[in-house]
Order: structure tokens, then C-alpha cells, then sequence
């Protein structure tokens, strides 16, 4: 509906902000699960540590998690201040420096420790370190008649300390 009320002008400023801000609230919960998801591929890859997740569940995960909290943050009401900040520059992003530090560098980076403390917790219960897991990975999920000789005896003492 049209209106000659420069009320509607305000009220238009305050919901193009609190889109602004949402939109930055989406990317940031999205960026900030890639990084616990990447980092165990890599060490995977990198040191052979076993995988606690396949990357295709993981990929099945982000398509049923990601979407309802991204759409809850999406409809998120405005905070009281959002009309006290400045107007965006040009150069205003939705995904800046400062977006991706606090994504992957804080929130990401808590988010892996956290899982990768629960992962080697279990691994812990059952008489296994950090140090007897690394080079394991590749050989993980072999048969065991498959294997050579030394990763037979690597398995089989993993087996009798559980």
C-alpha cells in the first residue's frame, strides 16, 4: 500500500537494517559449522586420525540442521539500538573481516575443540590416547583379514585394552 507518511520512511530504514543484521546472523551460523566439519577431514587426511562422522552424513546433517535454525535467525526481531547505529557505508559487507574472525576463528574453533574433546573422551573410556589413534584412520574400517601384519597387532592391542 502506498502512503505519503514520512513515518513509513523510519519504519523502511528499520527493516532494511534488521535484514542487513539477520542475513549476518545466517552466514555467521553457517560459517561457523564449516570449520568443525573441515578439521577433522584434514587431520584425517594430514596425520590419519580416524573420521568420528563420513562426510556424506555430514553433508545429510547440514541439509536437516542447518535449515530451521537459519530460518528462526532469519525472523529474529530487531534489537532496540538497530536504529542508533550509522547508516552502511559502500563498503559494508554482509560477510566482513570481522564476520569471518568471530566465525571461524571463535565460534568455529570452539565448536571443533568441543567436538573433538567428546570424540577423544570415548576413545579415552575405552583405554585408547590421542597418540594410538594417529596413523589408524586409513585402516579404520578394513576388514581385519585384510590388513598386514603390523596393523593386525596395532588393532588387536586396541582391542584388548577396551
Amino acid at each position: 500500500m502506498l502512503s505519503n507518511d514520512f513515518g513509513n520512511i523510519i519504519d523502511g530504514i528499520r527493516e532494511g537494517r534488521l535484514i542487513f543484521e539477520n542475513l549476518k546472523k545466517c552466514i555467521s551460523y553457517v560459517l561457523s559449522s564449516n570449520i568443525p566439519e573441515l578439521i577433522p577431514f584434514l587431520l584425517f587426511i594430514a596425520i590419519k586420525i580416524p573420521l568420528a562422522i563420513e562426510t556424506i552424513v555430514i553433508l545429510l546433517i547440514d541439509m536437516g540442521t542447518d535449515l530451521i535454525p537459519t530460518i528462526t535467525l532469519a525472523y529474529e526481531e530487531a534489537e532496540d539500538v538497530i536504529m542508533n547505529s550509522n547508516p552502511r557505508t559502500k563498503d559494508d559487507h554482509l560477510v566482513s573481516a570481522k564476520c569471518l574472525i568471530i566465525s571461524y576463528g571463535i565460534i568455529g574453533q570452539f565448536e571443533n575443540f568441543a567436538s573433538f574433546f567428546a570424540f577423544y573422551w570415548v576413545f579415552y573410556d575405552h583405554g585408547e590416547t590421542i597418540s594410538s589413534t594417529i596413523g589408524s584412520g586409513i585402516d579404520w574400517r578394513k576388514k581385519y583379514e585384510n590388513l598386514d601384519d603390523e596393523r593386525r597387532e596395532f588393532f588387536t592391542k586396541m582391542c584388548h585394552n577396551n
